[in-house]
């Protein structure tokens, strides 16, 4: 989904109005300072004609105190308009960057499988900051024309003629302005695009280093690497060009149109028409407005780099979720799944057809078949991580689609095969689902996991902060604290994705301890990849491309020599 400029900048300029008292203040302050050139030019069209000439000292003794003080109060109000413009710039950003990480957050599982970790981090870190310039585009944009619009009266006010000739440039200054935008528009989309790239390239490098100094790839990626970062170089180059260039343009421009003014002013003066002091006077007016007209073109660039930084935040904000909550709320302990009819599909052919099934209240099915055969993805069905392309999956008699998210994942505890722990500490990592649970209840879970023992012997007990996901703790380790995740979690429903398949044989004995423990009295859903595991659910389901094939007991389906006593067999 693509959002236009002027769009963009319009939501991006909504997100400013809460702060408009703020605004009103910043520019009031942006009016007074610039003011203040326009002053100056007085003081020294009163110092030559009025002063030198009249050899008034008392006014040259006055005038450098009227210029000092014109100077402190455009001092004065440039300073706090700036910290004020800056201050509710930030706002604006933090704000965003909340609302877009919230909405990431709430977007469904589907959605973030399908995008560029690198890429939506780029635009949650970097791009959303850029929105924020917005404010600084806002300073300039009521400065530069206040500075110029008093200038352009003080100009008038001295001679309306040679104000005529200066302003012969404006069109030309204008159309520089406007040729320029269009590229610096799209060079800082294409900048923050690459830039995108780049951060999605480091975090496959970092997360994936393990594999590739395993298979000795890391110069070769690497080198894929400098590809993109050479771009990037290349991309902020012309970005840094279309910025650069149109300043001393506008510059050349303005310079043409003050030798004009010299040219036809100077003709005045020698014919007496004007005095040197006027001439003087209008030359520095015309002069200051250089600066304000280069400055635009600093205000366009800085519209378009918050234009293309709110384009890509509002691009997250406008994906919808597929996966939507309904309006019951869930509130029952005894939980019976139903799956009836149900057909899945990612986009490249049918992963689930037509499955029928049901699971009593308390009851333990086991789920297994080839890999691909769609064990994973009928689990997560359950949590809506995924819908179902047609059929329904009901709990207690009701489809899930008909339940608010928040209930119904509050009903299911999952386990899956990558143990993952956040950065914080074992306590924050075991209560993520109970926040409000007690040290005292986070114990007893650690206890019935089987990890109180070692969580005892680490430095800080449940304290002890966990840096790069647990990287220090074993396998069987991290499994047994998501497992006390779980088992506080205290859900009626639990789905365990191959839980034991990646421990050691001592690990895998203390895992399947704690998860006998934690199964105790709950509806469950448990996929493995080693068979043995599931002898004594009281249901096995046996999946084959994506279909249900077979269902029954242990000893039932070796018995029937079908397709779950082939993989029996292989695993023996």
């Amino acid at each position: 989904m693509s959002t236009s400029e002027p769009g963009a900048l319009w939501r991006l300029a909504r997100a400013y109005r809460p702060h408009r008292g703020g605004i009103l203040v910043a520019t009031a302050l942006l009016a007074a300072g610039s003011a203040v050139p326009a002053g100056v030019v007085f003081v020294i069209e009163q110092l030559l004609d009025d002063v030198l000439l009249a050899r008034d000292q008392l006014a040259l003794a006055t005038l450098p105190f009227a210029l000092a003080g014109l100077y402190v109060l455009k001092g004065a109000a440039t300073v706090g308009s700036v910290l004020l413009t800056r201050r509710i710039g930030f706002q604006v950003a933090h704000d965003l960057r909340q609302r877009v990480v919230e909405h990431c957050l709430a977007l469904d599982l589907g959605w973030h499988q399908r995008q560029r970790r690198g890429d939506t981090l780029a635009r949650v870190v970097h791009d959303v900051g850029e929105v924020e310039v917005l404010a600084e585009a806002y300073a300039g944009a009521v400065e530069k024309p206040l500075t110029l619009a008093f200038l352009l009266a003080a100009a008038l006010w001295m001679d309306w003629r040679l104000t005529l000739w200066s302003l012969a440039v404006l069109p030309f200054v204008a159309v520089a302005i406007d040729r320029f935008a269009r590229r610096m528009r799209q060079a800082a989309r294409d900048t923050l695009e690459n830039l995108g790239d780049l951060s999605a390239g480091l975090q496959e490098l970092f997360a994936g280093i393990r594999v590739l100094q395993a298979f000795g790839a890391e110069a070769e990626q690497a080198q894929a690497f400098s590809r993109v970062n050479d771009r990037q170089v290349a991309l902020q180059l012309r970005a840094a060009m279309a910025q650069a260039v149109p300043g001393p343009v506008v510059e050349a421009i303005a310079a043409a149109g003050i030798g004009l003014v010299l040219w036809f002013g100077g003709q005045r003066v020698f014919s007496g028409d004007l005095l040197p002091g006027e001439l003087i006077g209008f030359l520095v007016a015309i002069g200051l407005m250089n600066m304000p007209l280069k400055g635009l073109s600093e205000v366009v660039a800085k519209g378009q780099r918050a234009a293309a930084g709110a384009e890509r935040s509002y691009e997250l904000l406008d994906e919808r979720p597929a996966v939507q909550g309904g309006d019951t709320v869930l509130d029952e302990r005894r939980c019976e799944l139903v799956f009836e009819g149900v057909v899945f599909d990612y986009g490249d052919g049918p992963v689930l057809v037509d499955l029928d099934f049901r699971v009593a209240p308390g009851e333990r099915v086991g789920i297994v078949g080839a890999s691909g055969s769609g064990k994973t993805t009928l689990a997560a069905l359950v949590p809506r991580f995924h819908d179902p392309a047609a059929g329904r999956v009901l709990l207690n008699g009701r489809d899930l689609r008909d339940y608010t998210l928040e209930s119904l994942r509050a009903h299911v505890a999952v386990v899956s095969q990558e143990p993952f722990l956040f950065h914080g500490s074992v306590l924050d990592n075991v209560r993520l689902g109970r926040p409000d649970a007690t040290v005292d209840q986070v114990r007893e879970a650690c206890r019935v996991a089987n990890a109180a023992d070692f969580v005892a012997a680490l430095p800080q007990g449940l304290d002890t902060p966990l840096h790069e996901a647990g990287a220090r703790l074993s396998g069987g380790e991290r499994q047994r604290l998501c497992i006390a995740r779980a088992v506080l979690a205290d859900a009626p429903v639990l789905i365990l994705d191959e839980a034991t398949s990646n421990l050691d044989a001592q690990s895998q004995e203390a895992v399947t301890e704690a998860l006998e423990r934690l199964m105790a009295d709950r509806t469950t859903l448990a996929i493995a990849h080693r068979m043995g595991t599931l002898v004594d659910a009281d249901r096995i389901l046996v999946l084959q491309e994506g279909r249900l094939v077979e269902q029954g007991r242990h000893h039932e389906l070796v018995a029937a020599q079908g397709e779950y006593a082939r993989l029996w067999s292989a695993a023996r």
